[in-house]
């Protein structure tokens, strides 16, 4: 009797299907930005409403602090997928092309389209793609909660940031080949992860010092906010654009400290900063990934 195919056999099968349809990513990502555009047109009055001449400057603060952020993530992809660095090129090609269907769609796109580019380049094999978008997934959850939970009591981060490096060293164990992850490759995963979410909070402090008062706003605040609210928005993201619950929880955190006008003034700053520092910076790196193709004479990025 023939053994019913797993779940991961399914994705696998549906990767395949998909992949002699170039046409359905090309698609996704029109939508992607279509669906960002329309979310400013969306927000036109309250965009009207922002501060222009102050907002500038923090503007291009914080895109090139969440540019550091997508970058790290980017080298956290290459090692997890690679447990190294000499894929950095061709990883760097398939995270940043991908990155749009985290907002729409959705998460399981951005998985699909991932295994989509690497069945096509046979770089890597289904079942560990698998296990990598997970373990970057629960990397990013785990990390954000350490993070909040630090705010409260350092011994209780550090238990989490130990108990988060001993999934992923249980979640990457391989019986048939060397383990996916080593303790020092973990750790060194979830202390860039870490640094990630610092960095969030610095771009929404930065953010909310140019809507209130400034200097009146405690950086511990941003990180307990951005941590929790970013942690909750992660384990969502299979829905298209996380279904705005980082903007709902955000909003639900701040809201006893400060007017809701300001609070929601600030969840609309910290979506523009990020749908446009990922669409330009997005492009901006496949650009670079393509002329670093050309010098070397290795094949087009697709």
């Amino acid at each position: 009797m023939a053994e019913k195919p797993t779940w991961m056999d399914r994705i696998r099968s549906l990767a395949q299907g998909l992949r002699a349809k170039p046409w359905i990513s090309r698609l996704l990502l029109a939508l992607s930005i279509l669906y960002i555009l329309l979310l400013l047109y969306l927000s036109r009055s309250e965009i009207q409403n922002i501060d222009w001449g102050s907002f500038g400057a923090r503007f291009a603060i914080c895109a090139g602090l969440y540019y550091l952020s997508m970058l790290l993530q980017n080298l956290n992809w290459s090692l997890i997928v690679d447990q190294n660095t000499r894929g950095l090129r061709e990883n760097s090609e398939i995270y940043f092309n991908t990155l749009l269907m985290k907002r729409l769609p959705g998460g399981f796109w951005h998985w699909l389209g991932r295994s989509n580019m690497y069945a096509e380049k046979e770089k890597t094999p289904a079942n560990n793609l698998v296990k990598s978008n997970l373990i970057e997934w629960l990397s990013l959850i785990l990390t954000g909660l350490c993070c909040y939970v630090a705010t409260l009591t350092i011994w209780g981060g550090i238990a989490i940031l130990v108990l988060s490096a001993g999934v992923i060293l249980r979640l990457g164990r391989n019986p048939s080949r060397s383990n996916l992850q080593s303790l020092p490759r973990v750790f060194l995963m979830l202390g860039l992860y870490l640094a990630c979410w610092l960095l969030g909070a610095l771009i929404m402090d930065i953010l909310l010092d140019g809507i209130i008062a400034p200097q009146t706003s405690p950086f511990l605040l941003s990180i307990k906010t951005w941590s929790l609210s970013g942690s909750v928005a992660t384990f969502v993201f299979f829905l298209p654009n996380g279904a705005l619950i980082r903007e709902f929880t955000l909003t639900a955190l701040l809201t006893p400290y400060y007017d809701l006008p300001k609070v929601v003034m600030l969840a609309l700053q910290i979506r523009l900063v990020f749908t446009l520092s990922e669409v330009v910076f997005s492009l901006l790196s496949l650009q670079l990934i393509r002329l670093s193709q050309r010098l070397t004479g290795r094949p087009k990025a697709s």
